[in-house]
């Protein structure tokens, strides 16, 4: 297994249980049909609409959560997410071959950068402790180890921990490549970068890190 195959997994076995939890069972390959549900969504079909957040939760999740402070918080962003994309369906316009997943995740990306500007502005001055919390869950110190006994799932502290050395958007683009599954060219639409930007900063990630945290 080449390192982002293992990449893949990592992220999906650290963020599984959360992601399960709101109902992602469903696997659905032919963008296709996913189309077809965004149509159907559009036109006011609430079963459409639940069939799209089942497809999508757990993907949508395992993106966002190196990007917040907490599953929580993580959870918070998911369903603003959805609320936000189910809102603005009548703006959504395919583009070629785009998937629908790559828009709903753009949106994804900017509600949890919103909510850690939130976050910060809320910082009272001079609350030294509190600035603190908010810049780890920003990426922009590392977060503190914590161990089994706080009841922490070890594997998903121990990717959180890597991830959290990284600058915010090498962390954008790393999750919405192996969390959320989406191709170079996707990634660099949400972030702002250009796909072979994409691909070798997620090339020189892996090579920094990669081994650290799977082993």
């Amino acid at each position: 297994m080449n390192e982002a195959a293992l990449m893949e997994l990592l992220y999906l076995v650290a963020f599984s249980a959360r992601a399960d939890d709101d109902g992602e069972g469903e696997v659905l390959q032919d963008e296709e049909a996913v189309q077809d549900l965004v149509r159907q969504a559009r036109h006011g079909d609430e079963g459409a609409a639940r069939r799209l957040y089942r497809l999508h939760a757990g993907r949508v999740f395992r993106a966002v959560r190196p990007l917040t402070g907490s599953d929580d918080d993580a959870q918070d962003v998911v369903q603003d997410t959805f609320i936000r994309a189910f809102r603005n369906l009548h703006t959504y316009r395919r583009k070629g071959k785009t998937r629908f997943v790559s828009w709903l995740l753009t949106i994804a990306v900017n509600r949890a950068r919103s909510r850690a500007r939130r976050q910060k502005r809320r910082v009272l001055v001079g609350d030294e402790a509190a600035l603190e919390r908010i810049q780890t869950r920003q990426g922009e110190v590392a977060p503190p180890p914590r161990t089994a006994a706080e009841g922490a799932d070890p594997r998903q502290q121990a990717l959180l921990a890597a991830l959290g050395r990284l600058a915010p958007q090498e962390r954008e683009m790393l999750s919405l490549r192996y969390g959320a599954g989406l191709s170079a060219r996707e990634v660099g639409h949400a972030v702002g970068k250009k796909e072979a930007a994409v691909r070798k900063a997620c090339e020189r990630i892996l090579g920094h890190f990669g081994y650290e945290v799977v082993t």
